[in-house]
C-alpha cells in the first residue's frame, strides 16, 4: 500500500509539470 500511496502524489505533480511545459512551448 505504501507503493500506491507514493505513486499517487508523484502522478499529480507530473501532470502539472506536463501542462506547464505545454504552455511554455
Amino acid at each position: 500500500m505504501d507503493n500506491v500511496n507514493v505513486n499517487i502524489p508523484i502522478k499529480i505533480p507530473h501532470s502539472t509539470q506536463s501542462l506547464r511545459d505545454n504552455t511554455f512551448r
